[in-house]
């Protein structure tokens, strides 16, 4: 399932780098229309503290259907890949935290949980996770599934990474990223997003379409 940060969030953080500043206060109204504030450099997808690089996205009644729906075809992408190599699975309820789909040999002898990230052909962001996401599961059948979806006539990409793996990965990179000046030394300041794509890919690209879980 994909994960956005909430209004309140976006808000908190931008008024905390600067990135908006006076028009956060602007923009707080129109909460029930759904604003989002993201800043975005290049396609590391970090935060920054320049307003001009910030972008604000809408998120229309509509264009979160359309997210919804893309998240959602995510799951049963996984769920038809994994059925189709033997496996049990199941798309969980929407109020299961963390578990989007759950497999099991037909035997019952295991079982496996996956957290799906889903990314639309249009998104060329990438994947916006949280702070949530560096939480380190109690067990090590858990993985994330990232899915980059394709056209209506090919068969979207996966990358099925062991979750504590990913988590201390994104931990740790992160941190590295705090730890670096930013332009004209400027400290960075934390924040709870946390962001992923294509181009990080290469550090899992053994996990990439690998199956054999």
């Amino acid at each position: 399932m994909q994960e956005t940060p909430t209004v309140k969030t976006a808000l908190t953080l931008a008024r905390s780098l600067g990135s908006v500043g006076a028009n956060a206060e602007q923009i707080a109204p129109k909460r029930g229309s759904g604003w989002y504030i993201l800043a975005v450099r290049n396609t590391r997808m970090e935060i920054l503290d320049n307003q001009k690089h910030a972008r604000q996205i809408a998120m229309t009644d509509s264009s979160r259907s359309t997210y919804n729906i893309t998240g959602v075809a995510g799951e049963y992408f996984v769920a038809a890949e994994l059925s189709r190599r033997g496996w049990v699975a199941t798309v969980t309820l929407k109020n299961t935290p963390n578990i989007d789909v759950i497999a099991t040999t037909p035997d019952g002898l295991r079982s496996i949980n996956f957290q799906v990230k889903t990314r639309s052909i249009k998104n060329r962001y990438g994947w916006i996770l949280n702070r949530t996401i560096e939480k380190l599961m109690p067990a090590d059948d858990f993985y994330i599934v990232f899915v980059d979806l394709k056209g209506l006539e090919e068969r979207p990409d996966f990358y099925l990474i062991p979750r504590n793996l990913f988590s201390k990965w994104i931990a740790e990179r992160h941190n590295q990223w705090l730890a670096t000046p930013g332009r004209s030394g400027r400290v960075h300041v934390d924040n709870p997003i946390r962001a992923f794509d294509k181009p990080q890919f290469e550090v899992f690209e053994k996990y990439h379409n690998n199956w054999n879980i």
